[in-house]
């Protein structure tokens, strides 16, 4: 039956009204909103695998894996925007048609929730996918429904499907000469598990009346090539089997699925070793997040924390814009001034601006080049950032350049333009960093933090001079930031309240 606006418009409003209850054991506040969005919306799925391990799903320890009917895509779409979800693109061999990777924050705990929504019963190996199963319908009108909970497929419909995905996954002969050919401990219990629950004469009624070209023999030749003590002749015979089968549903031949699946596991495995694991890019694009604070505050714990919550899912890459990597030319000009300071050379480019800023003193074309080549260097790491944010990942730094602030990172030589000691070439090393800094544009996502700066002395009392951290703590401390686009946050609070927060903020900005 077709949805008219009218009925879109009722189910949003019957679930935006709904409140979560306090779910089941473990599960996650953010999967019973969701559960509750969806059966308030109406969306026609379930969840359609591994249900034997569903607790684990609603704790947020494994993926959600939903099969969603097309009918109710668009609304399916509608709840998770409600509820936060960001898509996550996975590279161009890991992406399967009609699959999609959604990311939730749950807040309490500060999880990531992974959703992969599924259009179409595709399985086969986890390489390729090349197999699909048209009882979508059934699937779904057959699942068990519980408005607390997600609805689940029903065992028969679940085994039938397992024992497809298992021969295709673990019985073809490229599998098993790859040491592949077994199931794994999980897929076992999974087995004996669904074996308990199916009804045969349902499985045969579902056979029968939706997969005649498949036959109930052919089933029960898969659960048989799928048992621990299967020989390697029959599970190559009943893959054969399937691959013949399964002509007509198949997205590619069977010896080119073969070189794929091959291909495709030496080369994760080549990635591995020289990337790690894969991750996932944003599909609304990539994000620069920032943490702005004083000595003390917790920048550095705050970069670390956030880095390694995204990381898991996402591309995530960290940077110091306080200390970028010296280039080429920095280490040849400012690695002799450094050796010469300690003969007492060159000690004009310890002296922070501030200090100097307020006096008559000329810090001469020494200093003025010194502070030009560190914004050299943070122009070219904030340019590098911005490519890698462009093509979607996420990028974390610590400190970034900002006109509010002066005894940290920004411009340091601006004052000595009008100075009456500045010859041509110092105002023009002066003109030059001035543009270096005036490419950066605010962040995706600002972070300032800020700390009583008593406490932040306290902090930092054995590794920096109190006069040296109390400005800088002052200065976060003074500035309106109600007047920018920063997010403060008092960093002197609960750790665990802090990063609460901090996921919170990046979540809404990302």
């Amino acid at each position: 039956m077709a949805t008219t606006a009218h009925d879109r418009d009722a189910d949003r409003a019957l679930a935006s009204t709904v409140e979560a209850p306090v779910g089941a054991d473990g599960q996650l506040d953010l999967v019973t909103r969701l559960s509750l969005r969806l059966h308030g919306a109406r969306v026609p799925y379930c969840h359609f695998k591994s249900n034997e391990a569903i607790d684990r799903s609603l704790a947020g320890e494994n993926d959600l894996d939903l099969l969603v009917d097309a009918a109710g895509a668009g609304r399916f779409l509608e709840v998770l925007s409600e509820l936060g979800f960001k898509e996550g693109v996975p590279g161009r061999v890991r992406r399967m048609p009609g699959v999609a990777q959604y990311y939730g924050l749950d807040a309490p705990t500060g999880r990531l929730v992974q959703v992969h929504a599924h259009r179409r019963l595709v399985f086969g190996d986890d390489m390729t996918k090349n197999f699909a199963l048209d009882i979508e319908d059934d699937y779904i009108a057959s699942a068990v429904r519980d408005p607390g909970t997600l609805a689940v497929a029903s065992p028969e419909n679940e085994l039938l499907l397992f024992a497809f995905r298992m021969v295709a996954k673990h019985c073809t002969i490229d599998a098993m000469l790859m040491h592949q050919g077994r199931l794994t401990t999980s897929e076992r219990r999974e087995l004996v598990w669904l074996t308990e629950r199916a009804d045969p004469d349902r499985i045969a009624a579902i056979v029968e009346s939706r997969l005649p070209f498949v036959g109930s023999d052919l089933f029960q030749a898969c659960l048989a090539a799928i048992q621990p003590h299967a020989s390697p002749w029959r599970k190559a015979r009943t893959a054969g089997r399937l691959h013949r089968t399964f002509a007509a549903h198949r997205r590619r031949g069977r010896f080119v699925d073969a070189f794929l699946r091959i291909e495709r596991r030496i080369g994760r495995l080549v990635r591995r070793v020289l990337r790690g694991r894969a991750t996932k890019r944003l599909a609304g694009g990539g994000a620069l997040i920032a943490f702005v604070g004083g000595d003390g505050a917790g920048k550095s714990t705050a970069v670390r924390t956030v880095a390694g919550w995204l990381s898991g899912p996402f591309e995530v890459r960290r940077i110091h814009l306080g200390k970028p990597p010296p280039s080429v030319t920095t280490i040849a000009i400012k690695g002799p001034m450094y050796l010469l300071r300690a003969m007492g050379m060159f000690r004009s480019t310890l002296v922070p601006a501030h200090v100097l800023r307020h006096g008559d003193t000329y810090p001469g074309i020494s200093w003025v080049l010194w502070h030009v080549l560190t914004a050299r260097d943070r122009y070219r790491l904030y340019r590098r950032a911005t490519r890698a944010v462009l093509g979607g990942s996420v990028v974390v730094s610590d400190r970034f350049p900002l006109p509010e602030l002066r005894t940290m990172d920004g411009a340091k030589t601006d004052w000595l333009a009008e100075h009456p000691r500045s010859g041509r070439a110092a105002r023009r090393l002066v003109s030059l960093e001035r543009r270096y800094y005036a490419a950066f544009t605010p962040p995706d996502v600002l972070i300032v933090l800020r700390v009583d700066p008593a406490v932040a002395v306290q902090r930092k009392l054995h590794e920096e001079q109190p006069g040296f951290v109390r400005p800088r703590s002052e200065e976060i401390w003074r500035v309106d930031w109600s007047r920018t686009p920063a997010r403060p946050v008092d960093s002197g609070r609960d750790l665990e309240e802090v990063e609460r927060t901090l996921k919170a903020i990046v979540w809404d900005g990302l």
